[in-house]
């Protein structure tokens, strides 16, 4: 009982150490968020006032914080040592609220996990080992669109739409999104991607497998390639497609068509290829390529 005693007291020591913040700033005029936080975890939050207000607790091990507006750009920083000497001390816990249509949001980050909801204009975030989730995001061509980057953490989305940038090395990326405009480059991670109606993807894998669903749009054309080294790629693609088909594997790669009836060939190397035309119209185009995977092409 006694060293339970301790063990709670010891915690609640800690906890102390992380210095409590609560601030706002006007952000009238402001049109781009700089946030900056090397660990912990980020609330970015969109809402109708024109403040950029903060609340929660700065890292222990900070040497210094920044949170100011500069003519058209607004800077939240939590500084920290470079020797990285950071284990067993409290981390930044933040929650940021920002005018959900007014500016840009640029957020960096190494161990910090995030999560950005309601905001309507360009954001972009970057992660190390931190975890990203997105939900009701919504950006156009004009506010540069919507671009989201991890090296071992994991991408999730939900209820984004507008011109989508996503990259990962070893973490995965699933959720649901209405992009016309995605590319995606991923390494060993899992992709598993919801859009709907699809003008442009471009999604580039070495090992990981990688699942696309989208539909063909009614009107207009689809442009659809995607490419891996011998990770498994497959398009479940909805909609009436009509345009050209085209699947290329090195040797030891495997093709499974599901969209039509034509069948793949083999070279005396074994490579497989199929090439075909589907439909009168010419307007659609899928491409997809491996060296040693699968690809399959798939209805719902």
């Amino acid at each position: 009982m006694r060293i339970a005693w301790v063990l709670i007291l010891l915690s609640m020591s800690g906890a102390c150490l992380a210095q409590p913040v609560e601030d706002a700033i006007d952000a009238t005029g402001v049109k781009r968020l700089v946030i900056d936080v090397p660990r912990g975890e980020v609330e970015i939050l969109g809402h109708s006032d024109t403040k950029i207000a903060i609340s929660g607790y700065l890292d222990e091990a900070k040497t210094n914080f920044i949170f100011k507006v500069s003519g058209e750009r607004a800077e939240l920083r939590v500084e920290m040592p470079d020797n990285r000497e950071w284990h067993g001390r409290q981390s930044t816990q933040l929650k940021v609220m920002v005018p959900q249509s007014q500016l840009a949001v640029w957020f960096n980050g190494v161990a910090t996990d995030v999560l950005v909801s309601g905001i309507q204009n360009e954001v972009r975030a970057d992660t190390v080992s931190g975890d990203l989730t997105l939900v009701d995001l919504t950006s156009t061509d004009s506010m540069r669109g919507l671009n989201f980057s991890s090296v071992s953490g994991d991408i999730s989305l939900s209820k984004v739409k507008g011109p989508l940038v996503l990259s990962n090395v070893s973490g995965d990326i699933q959720g649901r999104a209405e992009s016309r405009d995605v590319a995606v480059n991923i390494i060993s991670g899992e992709l598993e991607l919801t859009l709907g109606a699809i003008e442009k993807v471009n999604v580039s894998a070495v090992s990981g497998d990688i699942h696309i669903v989208g539909e063909v749009q009614s009107s207009g054309s689809s442009d659809i390639r995607m490419s891996s080294v011998n990770g498994e790629v497959k398009l479940t693609i909805g909609g009436k497609f009509e345009g050209r088909l085209r699947m290329q594997t090195g040797p030891g790669g495997d093709i499974v068509n599901r969209l039509s009836k034509h069948e793949p060939e083999s070279s005396f190397i074994g490579e497989e290829y199929l090439k075909a035309t589907i439909g009168r119209s010419g307007k659609n185009e899928i491409d997809l390529t491996t060296v040693s995977g699968t690809l399959i092409v798939e209805k719902p």
